[in-house]
């Protein structure tokens, strides 16, 4: 899928489970509950060592869903989300050389931006959107209307401390495509079997975005 399109359907989406998966075989039933409650996007990250199998069963069993792979930190772990069929890939920070890395095998990268340095060096690498983290420790919303308003293409993805009570504000900053957060999925949640909750947070989360978006 090319950047743009990436960048279409997460804006489309606006809500990104950020989910945590310690069992693969978890990965299609919390799919499913996603999906239930309206949301067909999702970024599995690679904090566990289940992550890589997980994105594989959610790209042949859900080719509708936008697919992110996060944490990720390292080209071992690019070539591999890559090959898993990932649409976007996003990072907790910046660096330059597995941007360039990612985005010559023809992956969409949303590294992690905290600086105005930051960001200036993935623009010019052509990165139109950055994840922003941890936006509410970083500044939060006044933050980003303060940096975007500087970089006025640049848009923002930001996770870290974001979760219901606060989703709608980051929502209605004209500088973000998307946000994200593990509220909505927790693992916890995906340990437990705890499938309705999850339903009902992205049913809730949908909700509200629907209210601004």
């Amino acid at each position: 899928m090319k950047m743009q399109d990436v960048y279409q359907k997460l804006e489309e989406a606006a809500l990104v489970p950020v989910l945590v998966i310690d069992q693969e075989d978890k990965a299609i039933p919390v799919c499913e509950a996603l999906i239930k409650g309206g949301i067909r996007c999702v970024e599995i990250t690679y904090r566990t060592a289940a992550a890589s199998k997980a994105m594989r069963l959610v790209r042949k069993n859900f080719p509708e869903i936008l697919l992110g792979a996060g944490t990720v930190l390292n080209r071992g772990q690019i070539d591999d989300a890559v090959d898993a069929g990932a649409d976007f890939i996003v990072s907790p920070g910046f660096v330059k050389e597995n941007v360039v890395y990612g985005m010559k095998k023809g992956a969409t990268m949303i590294p992690g931006c905290a600086t105005p340095g930051e960001m200036e060096q993935a623009m010019q690498l052509g990165v139109k959107v950055v994840k922003f983290f941890p936006a509410v420790s970083f500044g939060g919303v006044e933050a980003l209307n303060l940096i975007g308003n500087v970089y006025g293409d640049l848009k923002f993805m930001p996770t870290g401390g974001i979760n219901y009570s606060n989703m709608k504000e980051f929502l209605s900053c004209p500088y973000v495509i998307a946000t994200g957060g593990i509220w909505m999925a927790t693992r916890q949640m995906i340990n437990e079997g705890a499938y309705e909750e999850i339903t009902e947070n992205a049913n809730l989360a949908v909700t509200r975005k629907s209210e601004i978006r």
